[in-house]
């Protein structure tokens, strides 16, 4: 059985340096995008399973099926995906939940005998909504700063700005992926690590992947 890790974000927690400086350029990864500094950024199969309602996900199914038993996976290097949309759509279009989308995805890998291991990273939730806020304010995020107070300190506001802020209940975000991949099956990732200690990030995320460390830490030099 061939293993896909799947790296979900958060945005906001170096999820597009990885994506440029290690990612794609790792010798020991089979990296099968999101590429953001490409027209077509996201991997095809994956804007479907983020994109279909219920009805067209059924309705597609051996069509996905078959593009993920056709996804260019490696045997002797580590594939991943990495693509933040999948806590995107979840906090801002709130279009599909992560549950949701990680079960499709699941249910995907399952059928074709694909091991799917999901990593996510994880900021303060201060600091994480203060930078998600400042880049989203203008276009995607349907709330503003005076609702997002308000609903912190108890007052309600709208569903829109409550799920918004749920979405960064953490524990609550593990045990449904816990539940859906198994903990054999599932990493966590610090950012605050990168900031406080780059080389001891770097010798985890090696570990986490099965890198070579020397490589990670000349790829973010």
């Amino acid at each position: 059985m061939k293993n896909l890790h799947v790296h979900i974000g958060f945005p906001r927690t170096a999820t597009k340096t990885l994506q440029l400086k290690l990612f794609k350029k790792h010798s020991d990864l089979n990296y099968l995008g999101r590429y953001p500094d490409r027209a077509i950024s996201h991997n095809l199969v994956i804007e479907e399973i983020l994109g279909y309602d219920d009805d067209k996900f059924i309705k597609n199914l051996d069509k996905l099926s078959r593009q993920i038993k056709n996804l260019p996976l490696s045997l002797n290097k580590v594939n991943l995906i990495s693509d933040e949309f999948f806590l995107l759509n979840h906090l801002l279009k709130q279009s599909i939940s992560i549950k949701d989308s990680i079960q499709r995805l699941n249910t995907l890998c399952k059928i074709n005998n694909i091991n799917l291991k999901i990593i996510y990273s994880v900021r303060n939730q201060t600091d994480i909504i203060r930078s998600l806020f400042t880049v989203t304010f203008l276009t995607s995020l349907k709330t503003d700063c005076e609702k997002i107070i308000s609903e912190i300190s108890g007052l309600k506001t709208d569903t829109y700005t409550l799920n918004f802020l749920r979405g960064f209940d953490y524990n609550q975000l593990h045990n449904t992926l816990l539940e859906i991949v198994g903990k054999d099956n599932l990493s966590l990732i610090f950012y605050e690590k990168l900031v406080i200690n780059k080389d001891r990030y770097y010798e985890e995320l090696s570990d986490l992947l099965g890198l070579s460390n020397s490589e990670t830490s000349l790829k973010f030099s």
